[in-house]
Formats: C-alpha cells, sequence, structure tokens
C-alpha cells in the first residue's frame, strides 16, 4: 500500500505542476503546490498531498456533466455546491505520468 500511495502521491504533484503552467489552465488546486493557499499547512500535516487534482480551465465545459465519474451533480447540486462549468477533478492512481499527461494534452488540444 506504501509503494501506491507514493506513487500517487508523485504522480498528482507532477500533474499539478504540468497543468499549472498550460495556456488553457486558469487555476489547479492541489495542496502540494507552493501557489496554494493550504500549501503550508498541508506541509505540515501531510506526509503527501494525495491523488485528487482539480483544475478550473479558462473557458467553460458546456455540455460535459461528468466525463465519467461514477455519480453525476444535477445542475442544481452543482449551482448549490458553488461548482462551476470550468471544473475539472482527477484521481490520479498508479498510471504512468506520460501517459495521463498525454491524454490530458489531448484533450486540452480539442477544447
Amino acid at each position: 500500500m506504501a509503494l501506491r500511495v507514493e506513487a500517487q502521491n508523485s504522480t498528482a504533484l507532477r500533474m499539478a505542476r504540468f497543468l499549472e503552467c498550460h495556456p488553457k489552465v486558469e487555476w489547479v488546486h492541489y495542496p502540494g503546490l507552493n501557489s496554494s493557499r493550504w500549501y503550508q499547512v498541508a506541509h505540515v500535516q501531510m506526509a503527501g498531498y494525495g491523488g485528487v487534482v482539480t483544475f478550473e480551465m479558462k473557458s467553460d465545459l458546456h455540455g460535459t456533466m461528468s466525463l465519467g465519474g461514477c455519480e453525476s451533480l444535477s445542475v442544481e447540486e452543482k449551482s448549490k455546491k458553488w461548482i462551476k462549468d470550468n471544473l475539472v477533478r482527477f484521481s490520479i492512481g498508479i498510471e504512468k505520468f506520460k501517459d495521463l499527461r498525454d491524454d490530458i494534452l489531448q484533450a486540452l488540444e480539442k477544447i
């Protein structure tokens, strides 16, 4: 389990750094980034920063309610929770960074 979590944390941090530099990405939410308002707290309290990377696109993703998650939110639920149409969230596992990066780059090129 420790190796899996280490791989997850490492890949998620690399992905967050990659997305932070992409011109179509507005803002990356990840506690392991120096730019995160939660970085200092996370650095003290956490051994790793987790596998969930959330980011906001510079443009809305109209027509895309879910990109394959196990559950979707209705428009009403999204508005109650202040979730914007340009928000994307990934749960990073033990996939190779290059494979994920290439898939995400391909998707970003279509937007």
